[in-house]
């Protein structure tokens, strides 16, 4: 299984609580910048890391190699069973979940299954839910298995 988590935090929370199967950091901000369409990804890729390097005062080729490193992950996709993508409310989640929706509706996803994570309610009595990598590791560690959580499945 291959879970997607948006940002180190949410990655590693669910590593901590050992929710099986791979887990991987989706380090983008799609929410600025430039996202022209009918770029290769490899132009893609070039284009979001000079924006990234310009905006964060980081060397450009950092920037390439951390984003063609996850799209390497992304593209491994065929070798799990399932891949769950772990994205919530907010517009810089929305955003990179609509990416990587688009991302596999372009694939075949053949004998993989994609599930999404869906709260349905504030978890353990959170009143101000914000996100789900602040949440601690024991009270994740069962959360995909939550009654009541709502697994949405994309029509193929």
């Amino acid at each position: 299984m291959l879970h997607i988590h948006n940002g180190d935090s949410t990655a590693g929370t669910a590593r901590q609580a050992n929710i099986p199967g791979e887990h991987i950091a989706w380090r983008e901000a799609l929410v600025c910048g430039p996202t022209p369409d009918g770029l290769s990804e490899p132009e893609f890729i070039n284009t979001r890391a000079q924006h990234l390097a310009d905006s964060y005062n980081r060397p450009v080729e950092k920037c390439r190699a951390e984003l063609r490193a996850m799209h390497e992950a992304l593209a491994s996709f065929s070798e799990h069973d399932e891949v769950v993508l772990w994205f919530e409310h907010d517009l810089f989640c929305q955003i990179h979940l609509i990416y990587l929706m688009h991302w596999f509706a372009g694939r075949d996803l053949g004998r993989t299954k994609l599930t999404m994570i869906c709260i349905d309610e504030f978890p353990d009595g959170y009143f101000h839910f914000f996100r789900s990598g602040a949440r601690s590791p024991q009270s994740n560690s069962n959360w995909h298995r939550k009654p009541g959580l709502r697994i949405a499945r994309p029509m193929r």
